[in-house]
């Protein structure tokens, strides 16, 4: 909603992530959780989500790196 009302534009919606305590851990640690807690169900989702959004139309071409960024963020490829 907060794109729609401020940049005026539509987004997909590509998932949701779920309460999970690691996220809460990691914080504390001051770490991302995706880092600290690659296999935590919240890191599960993060990583559904990118991969959703590398499969929209024309994502390779948005920003030139955001792939790189992404398979940076969970030091996997997609």
């Amino acid at each position: 909603m907060a794109a729609k009302r401020f940049l005026k534009t539509e987004l997909p919606t590509l998932g949701i992530v779920r309460d999970d305590v690691h996220v809460r851990k990691a914080v504390r640690q001051q770490v991302p959780f995706t880092v600290a807690y690659p296999d935590a169900d919240a890191s599960r989702a993060i990583a559904e989500m990118a991969r959703k959004y590398l499969d929209l139309p024309g994502a390779d071409s948005r920003g030139g790196g955001v792939r790189q960024f992404i398979q940076r963020m969970f030091g996997r490829k997609f």
